[in-house]
């Protein structure tokens, strides 16, 4: 054979001009001989129309490019003969970048060290292993470390993921629920136990409130809907003033006022178009005092009817 097994041709008779120079004659058996050499060599090589196959490993000692002139699939891989001849494709276009296509229900993994870091499989299920060490991945452009963030089919485009809270312990690993740039938790399960959710005013709050939480305002304040369940204290100077809006809470909300000033009286007043009614004064609407020290809550049945009561009240 030509080839020599590492790569090397050798040519099957050597040199024609020698046999000129000699006066030896033409010879078919050395032309034979050659030509054999030739066809045998060539046989061994891959042919650009694909008719001549690999049947044995190739090993590539450089790096092997792979281009195409227009859109499609860059190459394929396969497997003819099994049970379900499993297809790897990968295609490229301008628009969408680079495809990675399985074309049956098999699938791929990725491993280092011997272990299987993740796969792939044609039905669209991915499964990460758990990893033993630090593990980083992003996803849509949400990033964590290390954490794992995926990006939801909704079409709010909220995310969900696993993180580990800066600045704490393994303990607190939690199950976050993210809006759609990624960089708020509405919702978490701690590895503490303490389960949290965003209230709109954007703060987590331990859910099962443990207290009341308060929003302490010195000026003139309007309730918002983050202001639900929780404690407002006003401790600003005489005539601060506490709006209830209308078209905000619904039925059931309810807010606590506290007076913390010893000396100051406040103004509790009813926004436009809102029925404040004072509890256990029949069905007096509208604005109402509240005194030092003075404790009241509001209920509300609708979103523009609420009820009011409470010491220091008048």
């Amino acid at each position: 054979m030509p080839w020599n097994g590492s790569g090397t041709y050798t040519r099957g008779y050597a040199s024609w001009g020698n046999d000129a120079n000699s006066g030896l004659p033409i010879s078919s058996t050395k032309f034979d001989l050659e030509d054999n050499d030739f066809a045998a060599g060539i046989q061994n090589c891959l042919t650009i129309d694909g008719q001549n196959i690999p049947n044995a490993t190739l090993n590539w000692k450089q790096q092997l490019n792979l281009t195409r002139a227009t859109d499609g699939n860059i190459t394929l891989w396969g497997r003819t003969g099994g049970s379900n001849n499993p297809a790897l494709t990968f295609s490229v276009a301008d628009a969408t970048g680079v495809a990675f296509t399985l074309s049956t229900a098999q699938q791929i993994s990725f491993a280092t060290g011997g272990s299987t870091r993740l796969t792939i499989s044609g039905t669209g299920t991915v499964n990460i292993p758990v990893p033993t060490s630090g593990f980083a991945l992003t996803v849509n452009g949400h990033a964590n470390s290390p954490a794992a963030v995926f990006q939801g089919s909704g079409t709010s485009g909220q995310s969900i993921g696993a993180t580990v809270l800066a600045g704490t312990t393994s303990a607190d690993v939690a199950f976050n629920v993210f809006n759609s740039s990624g960089g708020t938790e509405y919702f978490q399960v701690r590895g503490d136990g303490l389960t949290q959710a965003i209230d709109q005013g954007g703060t987590l709050q331990d859910v099962g409130w443990r207290g009341t939480p308060t929003n302490t305002q010195s000026s003139n304040y309007t309730l918002q809907l983050s202001d639900r369940g929780k404690t407002v204290v006003l401790n600003g100077s005489t005539g601060q003033t506490l709006t209830v809006p209308n078209g905000i809470f619904s039925a059931g909300d309810v807010v606590s006022v506290l007076v913390s000033n010893g000396t100051n009286t406040y103004t509790i007043v009813q926004g436009t178009g809102v029925n404040l009614y004072w509890a256990g004064n029949g069905v007096t609407s509208g604005n109402r005092t509240l005194s030092s020290i003075g404790l009241a809550t509001i209920i509300f049945q609708l979103s523009n009817t609420a009820i009011i009561s409470g010491a220091g009240l008048s």
